[in-house]
């Protein structure tokens, strides 16, 4: 039997199903986004509401989506973000491409994470069914720090201050090595300690001040060029 066929329709959402009734997407507004569902738990989504699309394995659990969204107030700010993710399986998001805008200040790119093999289920509803507080903003933390987590490993993008960046982290989420051009055009390439103190720098900071020195000199010379130019056409 033939499905229907429409030319338009107006929906708030949309949820697509397998034969079985296993749901595989959700479309919807952002009204009607489904809440997270990690480690076979469903937990209270945070941040800014946004409309979008949610994927679904073949067991029903979330494996990925894509949210899209912003706005702005009666005093001109604005945000905006878009966030497109795939999970690890029966866990968090191991790839993302984001974007991220508030009023001019904006990063893109992609960012790769590692993550356990098992979601830390009893810690999330533990966490969930705690009332806010430094407790519970003590708890978060640890696990952080312990990695229950997992931890960001890698960023290729463009960073808030406006360059273009690749950022390497070591299996504690630390940045150990980054590359870089700045608002000069000039190509830097960091090696970070544990701490995120800079070790190594290229250019070394010696080249980068003669390379400064230089390019003073050659503007001097110019300026000087062109006012023998102008005093000579007077």
């Amino acid at each position: 039997m033939a499905g229907k066929r429409f030319e338009e329709i107006d929906v708030q959402r949309i949820n697509v199903l397998d034969a079985d009734g296993t749901v595989r997407m959700v479309i919807a507004g952002k009204d009607k986004v489904p809440d997270p569902v990690l480690g076979g738990w469903q937990f209270k989504r945070h941040g800014p509401k946004m409309a979008g699309i949610t994927f679904y394995n073949d067991d029903g659990v979330e494996c990925g989506g894509l949210v899209i969204g912003g706005s702005r107030d009666p005093a001109g700010n604005y945000w905006a973000q878009m966030h497109l993710s795939y999970d690890q399986f029966d866990n968090d998001q191991i790839l993302v491409l984001a974007y991220r805008d508030e009023n001019g200040r904006r990063s893109y790119g992609l960012r790769f994470h590692d993550r356990p093999d098992t979601f830390p289920v009893d810690d999330m509803v533990r966490l969930t069914n705690m009332p806010e507080g430094p407790e519970k903003d003590r708890l978060l933390k640890e696990l952080m720090d312990s990695g229950a987590f997992g931890f960001e490993r890698m960023f290729l993008g463009r960073n808030p201050e406006g360059q273009p960046t690749i950022v390497l982290n070591d299996s504690k989420g630390r940045p150990r090595l980054r590359l870089s051009v700045d608002s000069a055009d000039l190509p830097r390439i960091e090696v970070l300690d544990e701490h995120g103190r800079v070790v190594y720098t290229l250019p070394s900071t010696g080249e980068t001040d003669r390379m400064a020195e230089l390019e003073r000199q050659v503007l001097e010379l110019r300026q000087e060029v062109q006012r023998l130019k102008d005093g000579s056409s007077g």
